[in-house]
């Protein structure tokens, strides 16, 4: 699995993301420049804000940030100079007492050619930028991600020959509390042991699976998600999560973390690393039913990066689970393991079946998790994450997790990932584009994607009434074909009397066969 060192360079480390323009803030090289004003921000209260925390329903993106909304800009706020060409430099410093890193969003950001502008600490350990012309939104959102401390400093620089006057209008300002990046890692929150570092060697055997998923930051809170490949296998940036990690909020000022993972097995600390910027939302289920949000990010996502792109299987049947990859209390990627099959649930009383549960067999889920991946024996994405118990602990035995199901969110979906129609009920995933989609995509087949599948791509089926494909029938088919029935789910070899419907009939049936304990030889269905 390829891993980045992250290496500071003279006495400053600068953090690199897509549409950076190379060199360091004016300021840097000049002594002669006066003193800047600086904003002080209210005092934060962190109990207050832990009991909130403490109290938080599930399905609540997990908080790290206390929000402030201002209105500061060029023309309010900071100190212009003019400098000896006729250039001008503007330059802000904000402090928030106590805050470990703090971030900001615009509501209007829009710079002319020429123009310069950074982000960093007094200490100059975390320097981002230069920002752009080339980061003009057509929206004019911007957002810059946490840097580091309780004081930062905002400088642009702006020639003397631009087109029109840049506008850079601070609408948040974030402080975070709870060391989300773990900058200064003292961390003793439990979640950041929740689940294996995905550089350990027990996750080896996912390491493609780990390198679709990320951290997602957007702006004072945090979830995960994964990238999806589609049946195009063109690279499009598809990218999904939950619902309610993305509702009421702005997907175009969202940062992705392809590359935050710890440097070694035991270690709890990590460099984020760069960052893809700005997504735009295609669909959303705008309820936790089945909880999912289908991005497509806007930046550039550099194949330095390696990112994968994860296969789908949009069918309903039981998965059986391989692992999940999540950043719990924006952790350093983690890595849940599990061999089981996952069942049907309901999220909080609701309707039946929308979800499916899971019992990990290593590791666990809680705030940060939400909107991370879930992937079957086959590799290939089948949910993303709700949440769990009202405690969310992962610590706790017994404690599952929740996860939207990605076969009830395909048809308002499939435009983007099955752009051609072709009715695929899975595809792998890719690098590159360049893998072939293989096997069966017969929807009634219900082991179409196992080893049992011959070359020419035919499927092999189940015998009528053994639901779950184990050469037996017992109470677990009587279980599964009711769950098929509650869901409106048409199984052609749940259909036992072949009348074209699958009812109470069906039951009465297989349960005689049971009593027979007599399993006819597999049969074609049709």
């Amino acid at each position: 699995m390829k891993r980045l060192l992250f290496i500071l360079l003279l006495s400053f480390s600068f953090v690199y993301t897509q549409n950076i323009i190379n060199g360091s803030p004016y300021s840097f090289t000049d002594s002669k420049l006066q003193t800047i004003k600086f904003i002080e921000m209210p005092e934060v209260d962190l109990d207050k804000l832990l009991i909130e925390d403490k109290n938080v329903a599930p399905g609540t993106p997990f908080r790290y940030g206390k929000i402030f909304y201002v209105d500061y800009n060029l023309n309010n706020s900071g100190t212009w100079e003019v400098l000896d060409d006729g250039s001008r430099l503007w330059r802000l410093e904000i402090h928030s007492k106590g805050a470990f890193s703090i971030g900001i969003e615009y509501d209007y950001f829009h710079l002319p050619k020429g123009a310069r502008f950074y982000i960093y600490n007094p200490s100059q350990e975390n320097v981002f930028g230069a920002y752009s012309s080339l980061n003009n939104q057509q929206d004019y959102r911007f957002a810059t991600p946490l840097v580091k401390g309780d004081n930062i400093i905002l400088e642009y620089f702006e020639p003397h020959d631009i087109d029109f006057q840049g506008r850079i209008n601070i609408s948040q300002i974030i402080h975070d509390y709870k060391d989300a990046l773990g900058f200064f890692n003292e961390d003793d929150n439990p979640n950041r042991s929740c689940g294996t570092n995905v550089v350990c060697p027990e996750a080896d055997p996912y390491e493609d699976l780990i390198n679709a998923a990320s951290w997602l930051d957007m702006g004072g809170s945090i979830c995960s998600g994964s990238m999806l490949n589609n049946q195009r296998m063109d690279l499009e940036p598809y990218y999904i999560t939950a619902w309610h990690c993305t509702d009421g909020d702005n997907p175009s000022t969202f940062r992705f973390y392809f590359e935050y993972e710890a440097s070694s097995c035991n270690d709890d600390w990590a460099s984020a690393g760069p960052y893809a910027y700005g997504s735009l939302l295609l669909s959303a289920s705008n309820g936790m039913d089945p909880d999912y949000s289908l991005l497509k990010i806007s930046g550039d996502i550099l194949d330095s990066w390696d990112v994968f792109y994860a296969g789908w299987d949009r069918s309903y049947n039981y998965p059986v689970i391989s692992c999940g990859i999540h950043h719990p209390g924006g952790a350093p990627k983690k890595i849940n393991i599990d061999d089981d099959t996952a069942y049907t649930a309901s999220w909080n009383n609701g309707p039946p079946s929308t979800h499916w549960r899971v019992f990990w067999d290593s590791g666990g889920t809680e705030g940060g998790s939400s909107g991370s991946p879930l992937y079957d024996e086959n590799f290939r994405f089948r949910g993303q994450l709700s949440g769990g118990p009202t405690d969310f602990d992962c610590e706790e035995d017994g404690n599952y997790s929740l996860y939207g199901r990605f076969d009830r969110a395909w048809e308002d979906v499939k435009q983007w990932l099955d752009p051609e129609n072709t009715g695929a009920m899975f595809i792998d995933g890719t690098y590159d584009g360049t893998e072939e989609i293989q096997g069966c995509t017969d929807p009634f087949a219900l082991n179409y994607d196992q080893d049992a599948i011959v070359d020419d791509g035919t499927c092999e089926y189940p015998s009528l009434g053994d639901i779950n494909n184990d050469a037996q029938y017992n109470v677990i088919d009587i279980v599964l074909l009711i769950n098929y029935l509650l869901d409106d789910i048409y199984i052609i070899y749940g259909d036992l009397n072949q009348d074209g419907i699958i009812n109470i009939l069906d039951i009465v049936i297989l349960i005689n066969l049971i009593l027979d304990r007599e399993v006819p030889a597999t049969e074609e269905i049709y």
